[in-house]
């Protein structure tokens, strides 16, 4: 069975990126820019793994991260993925359930 991995950014273009980037790699990626498509990729894609921007809409992808570490209680790692450097945010992450907190742009 392929790894499937679902994406949670705003930006389309970082989006295609990472998804061609492990699509290479041979994962199954599903992506979603906003809450409605979240919902219907956990509907029916069903994840391994989530990475997520914590500051796309406006900073809502805390939001998401607090509402999918609810549902999943670490049976799925979620993963930040983001521009946000500082230590209050990391730290929020953590406390909302993030697995780990990767900073943008990946090398």
């Amino acid at each position: 069975m392929t790894p499937r991995i679902l994406i949670l950014d705003e930006f389309s273009s970082y989006l295609l990126f990472i998804k061609e980037l492990l699509t290479n790699d041979g994962f199954e990626i599903a992506c979603a820019e906003k809450e409605k498509d979240m919902d219907e990729c956990l509907a029916y894609f069903n994840p391994e793994i989530i990475l997520i921007d914590v500051h796309m809409n406006n900073g809502q992808g805390f939001l998401f991260l607090e509402k999918l570490s609810k549902k999943y209680k670490n049976s799925k790692p979620i993963i930040v993925l983001s521009s946000g450097k500082n230590v209050e945010d990391i730290g929020k992450a953590f406390n909302l359930g993030a697995y780990d907190y990767l900073i943008k742009p990946l090398n």
